[in-house]
């Protein structure tokens, strides 16, 4: 404890900094991101995966941990990319569309939070029409439902609107600006393979190159062994779970194979593959 004037509280020094007060959102977002793994994996595999997934991510991750104590939005948009894929993935359990309403909302959240939320509905997407083929083929009891990706198309828009009150006045242009901002995005010099890049064109192998040079060597074996194991048991599983969580794993990374896409943080642009 630190020393007051007379008539004030004593509080510890951590809790006592500013920029803690600016850090803390983010701890509160790694530790709803460690929660999601555990009961995303723990209703799809069993409460043993589920726990070791999350122990994993929350103390063998060290990019992640690291990115859990900052005051930026990379961590948090990882944490909405996997809440809205939870989501996603639940509601595709029945046909009903109550359970697409919270994907709506989730995804207008993820909006807000950070440009990644534009890149989540590839992965949705492709998993959508992965199932519908599956459901042609006779490989699925049912067509995937519809109501997921309605309520994403009419809730998460004016989530995001109403989550931005800069929007509100002259909306196309300043979503426009807003857009312009990052698509005109600044190139962040980095060093890949003992070259120094600052603007493009760079390998398109380079987001895998710092994928798998910066993660855990135990993590990214688990990881390989895992999609193994899926792949021989995806048959009887109605939700292509496996290939769910392939792609979004791999979406975040795939952005960046152009060799052009702006990078200004590195592996914080794929925190959410090293979370999946």
């Amino acid at each position: 404890a630190v020393a007051r004037p007379p008539g004030r509280h004593i509080t510890l020094p951590l809790f006592d900094l500013e920029s803690t007060a600016f850090r803390l959102p983010t701890m509160i977002f790694f530790a709803a991101l460690c929660a999601l793994v555990f009961l995303f994996f723990t209703e799809a595999f069993g409460r043993g995966p589920g726990a070791l997934a999350a122990a994993l991510l929350a103390v063998l991750q060290p990019r992640a941990f690291f990115h859990a104590q900052t005051a930026g939005f990379d961590l948090p948009a990882a944490t909405m990319w996997m809440a809205t894929t939870y989501a996603w993935w639940r509601a595709h359990a029945s046909d009903s569309r109550r359970p697409g309403f919270w994907v709506g909302i989730l995804f207008g959240l993820f909006l807000a939070t950070k440009l990644q939320s534009f890149f989540l509905p590839v992965a949705l997407g492709l998993h959508w029409i992965w199932m519908l083929v599956a459901w042609r083929r006779g490989r699925r009891a049912r067509a995937p439902s519809v109501w997921p990706i309605v309520w994403m198309a009419v809730l998460a828009p004016l989530v995001f609107l109403a989550s931005w009150p800069w929007l509100w006045h002259d909306t196309v242009a300043r979503f426009g600006k807003y857009l312009g901002f990052h698509l005109a995005h600044v190139h962040y010099n980095f060093e890949y393979l003992g070259r120094n890049y600052y603007h493009p064109p760079y390998p398109w192998h380079e987001p895998l190159g710092m994928l798998v040079t910066t993660a855990p060597v135990v993590l990214l074996a688990l990881a390989a062994a895992g999609a193994v194991v899926l792949a021989r048991t995806r048959s009887g599983d109605d939700r292509a779970t496996g290939d769910l969580l392939a792609l979004a794993g791999l979406v975040p990374v795939a952005v960046f194979f152009q060799g052009t896409t702006p990078i200004f943080g590195e592996t914080k642009h794929w925190l959410a593959s090293m979370s999946v």
